[in-house]
């Protein structure tokens, strides 16, 4: 069944199913930057392109027409009748933890013979290796409680988060969206039996995953070189860099491939962890609770038109020098469309 992930919880979580998605064929609008012309001039002077809008797509969600529900199971013998000579006849059944689940007895007949059978309340189907039970969902329609529930979860975010499908044969490698919910409509059929999200992404475009490059730093000029596969060839990706500092001293980040350009970090200390974040041009450190300090710029010697290192497209080989764990840390622009 299709499902999604958004803001760190699945659609399976909340008993729902992707009915359909109405893909947005748009997928890139984009305009020229244009000088203007003159008499002198008969051509427009062209200064780069901008995108026209933001990616969109809706997606409409019915209810799951069978709960998946993950149940603890036991074993009990349990007298069920008696043979023709009197002795008990002991079997031994599967007991449920759910409360959907709770067998009553009842007598058939069968070959002749009366028999008691387990009689389940619901219709479920049972795979016993993976300890999971489907229940029949008689109904269709969405109640006031589901609907709440649902847009409790999707509209409450009031900045983008992170949206992806899950298990789609279209997408090869995961792509993921920052959105937000700018719409929901619902479809009634006496009762609300459809409803379709909007789903607003941030940039014209998806992302990759999140990518992750990890370095341990002990000495001078260590190369290490690694591939932005891009969409945007042409622009760069401003990384965000964890540093923590295994010895007090300096640190230096030169980028090969971008021109030899390097920064240089004075007064680092020693298990003092901080990052660059080199695409809103500011450093800072968390606590435990994530919460964001910045550190001023001249703490490492630093001015505002320092060098805040980017990914080139293509190989990128870094020389870094000093005494540290390093990570960077981005996400590849991926110019790929909702097709499911």
């Amino acid at each position: 069944m299709l499902e999604f992930e958004f803001n760190g919880h699945k659609s399976s979580e909340f008993g729902v199913i992707i009915s359909r998605v109405e893909e947005n064929d748009n997928l890139i609008s984009r305009s020229p930057i244009l000088g203007q012309k003159n008499k002198y001039r008969p051509r427009e002077n062209h200064f780069g392109m901008t995108y026209d809008d933001n990616y969109s797509f809706k997606i409409t969600l019915i209810k799951n027409p069978c709960q998946i529900i993950h149940v603890d199971t036991s074993t009990q013998t349990v007298k069920v009748g008696t043979n023709s000579n009197g002795a008990d006849i002991i079997k031994r059944i599967l007991l449920f933890d759910h409360g959907d689940l709770i067998p009553s007895i009842i007598t058939g007949e069968r070959n002749g013979r009366t028999e008691k059978y387990l009689n389940f309340s619901n219709t479920y189907h049972r795979d016993v290796d993976h300890n999971i039970f489907s229940i029949s969902n008689e109904t269709g329609c969405f109640s006031s409680n589901d609907i709440s529930k649902l847009n409790a979860w999707l509209t409450s975010p009031q900045i983008p988060m992170v949206f992806k499908f899950c298990n789609v044969e279209y997408f090869k490698e995961d792509i993921e969206y920052f959105v937000t919910v700018t719409s929901a409509e619902t479809e009634n059929i006496g009762m609300p039996c459809f409803i379709t999200f909007t789903f607003t992404c941030d940039s014209p475009y998806g992302y990759s995953s999140e990518i992750v490059n990890s370095y341990e730093i002990r000495g001078e000029n260590q190369n290490y070189s690694f591939f932005n596969s891009t969409d945007c060839t042409s622009e760069y990706i401003y990384p965000l860099i964890y540093i923590n500092p295994v010895e007090n001293g300096k640190i230096n980040i030169c980028n090969k491939s971008d021109n030899n350009k390097t920064l240089t970090l004075l007064n680092v200390t020693k298990n003092n962890p901080f990052y660059i974040d080199c695409s809103k041009f500011r450093i800072y450190k968390e606590d435990n609770n994530k919460n964001k300090t910045i550190i001023p710029l001249s703490n490492f010697g630093l001015t505002p038109n320092m060098y805040w290192p980017r990914l080139c497209y293509g190989s990128n080989t870094f020389s870094l020098s000093g005494s540290a764990n390093i990570k960077f840390i981005y996400r590849e622009p991926k110019k790929v469309g909702v097709f499911v």
